[in-house]
């Protein structure tokens, strides 16, 4: 049985994991028009490619980080311990520049974020939450 816990858990990731593909054609998107726009001002067909190469090559990443969200979400659903592992590093990581972000700016959003970050750790931390993905 999956605690509740760890489904809201996969949820919010897959919920990160479709904001960074909407990021991420967003991004490729963006700079194909930008890029037409500026090919259609100037002679600049250089600058053109090196915007859209450039702007692909951003959005492919954050399409790849989307993949991982997915995958991990995926993960978490089916209680595998790689999952909780990866959600354990990348959470923490996440926590140490979310403080070091809240220390120097004090807004909302980032004390929500670091205060779910910080749930999200000590609750895959609790024995019974390990022993359910061992």
């Amino acid at each position: 049985m999956r605690p509740l816990g760890v489904s809201v858990i996969a949820v919010l990731t897959w919920l990160l994991g479709a904001l960074w593909a909407l990021a991420g054609f967003s991004v490729i998107g963006f700079t194909h028009l930008g890029a037409r726009l500026l090919g259609s001002m100037t002679d600049a067909d250089m600058l053109q490619r090196f915007t859209t190469g450039l702007g692909s090559l951003l959005g492919i990443g954050l399409l790849v980080l989307a993949a991982f969200y997915l995958i991990v979400g995926f993960g978490l659903w089916s209680l595998k311990n790689w999952a909780r592992v990866l959600t354990i590093v990348f959470v923490g990581i996440g926590l140490l520049l979310g403080l070091r972000n809240f220390i120097e700016y004090h807004h909302t959003f980032r004390v929500v974020r670091t205060a779910v970050d910080a749930l999200i750790l000590i609750y895959l931390f609790l024995p019974d939450v390990s022993k359910v993905f061992a």
